[in-house]
């Protein structure tokens, strides 16, 4: 045993669930996301769409003096920029975000060991074991990350979008963040520009406006004009789009600092009800909306996704008697055995690791 735990990598995605939590996701070959009005701290995607909100005018800012225009045109690009956001903001706006967005939490270990500036066991946690399980009685399971993250770029279709990556804490991150963000806007602008400026794309910082005049921030260029081909408006219109997901995505992945040490991984899904990835689960104090995250094979269904599962812990153990955790370990072999998963073993490296949690209760 003590062989096979040396070399458990330390660059896992953990997720500390229950039994129910292991056993579906095992047996049903899924993570759940949960709707946000369920996160222990709904505040916490309010935060980030505060943050962005409350930077706005500061980036806009940042990105126009970024595009080296000419002073007499800085403000006819800016005031498109914020049209262009106030038509996102009407377009897609429709909805409470806490209606569509959907959240699963891993503890990330290579930010742990980054923070902590050594190797730490990001799978055997005792905070992690007394927030997330039940009873006593909790599983640690030990996600390949890069294999995660390409089940979960498969995740994509018309009704739903999927992204994953480490939660973002400090304020230059964020800020770092919010600009990446505005600069979506930046095609979609210049489409703008290009039919309302008909010399926008040679000579932008000398642009004339449409009609033969020199562009000049007067009332009628404080708003791109309409035209432009079906072409152009829908180009508008998809960046206008992959804008407004990235903002609510980013915004679900910004904290506030103080809870920094939790070093969260999360998975991160858009999506509406009346869509195959909304589905509903009764709670004892409600119905739970939560949307699935396959980690199926793509070859064979009934199996996991080959490596997506490096490790499990069984834990907390406290003073349990040895029988009763040889029980435990010896009933999640079997059940990872019955679902097609290998078991890692001095003879065979490439299965899971199933372990005892060292810690006390």
């Amino acid at each position: 045993m003590s062989k096979v735990q040396s070399e458990v990598p330390d660059d896992l995605i953990y997720h500390y669930t229950d039994q129910s939590g292991l056993v579906g996701i095992i047996e049903r070959r899924e993570i759940w996301a949960t709707n946000v009005s369920f996160l222990n701290d709904t505040s916490e995607v309010s935060h980030g769409v505060n943050y962005l909100g409350d930077h706005k005018g500061e980036l806009l800012n940042a990105l126009i003096e970024s595009r080296a225009l000419d002073s007499r045109f800085s403000k006819s690009y800016g005031a498109v920029l914020e049209y262009l956001i106030s038509k996102a903001e009407e377009r897609y706006l429709l909805k409470d975000p806490r209606e569509y967005l959907f959240v699963s939490s891993f503890f990330d270990s290579s930010a742990l060991r980054r923070a902590k500036g050594r190797r730490v066991d990001a799978g055997d946690v005792l905070e992690q074991w007394r927030a997330y399980s039940k009873g006593g009685v909790g599983y640690s399971i030990g996600f390949d990350r890069s294999v995660l993250e390409s089940q979960v770029a498969k995740e994509a279709g018309t009704h739903f979008y999927s992204y994953c990556g480490g939660c973002i804490y400090s304020e230059d991150e964020k800020a770092a963040e919010a600009k990446g963000i505005l600069e979506l806007l930046k095609p979609a602008c210049d489409i703008a520009m290009r039919i309302a400026y008909k010399d926008w794309a040679q000579d932008p910082q000398g642009a004339t406006h449409a009609d033969g005049q020199t562009a000049l921030p007067t009332e009628n260029s404080e708003r791109p004009r309409t035209g432009g081909t079906p072409k152009d408006r829908e180009a508008i219109f998809d960046a206008l789009q992959y804008y407004w997901g990235r903002k609510m995505i980013s915004a679900s992945l910004m904290k506030n600092e103080a809870f920094a040490s939790e070093h969260e991984w999360r998975i991160v899904r858009l999506a509406f009800t009346g869509s195959g990835p909304v589905r509903f689960r009764a709670v004892k104090d409600g119905i739970l909306p939560y949307s699935a995250v396959s980690i199926a094979d793509d070859k064979v269904s009934e199996h996991l996704a080959p490596g997506v599962i490096r490790r499990i812990v069984i834990g907390p153990t406290g003073t349990a008697p040895r029988g009763k955790l040889e029980r435990e370990a010896r009933s999640v072999k079997m059940l990872l055995e019955h679902h097609g998963v290998e078991i890692r073993s001095d003879n065979n490296q490439s299965g899971v690791t199933i372990e005892c949690s060292t810690l006390p209760c």
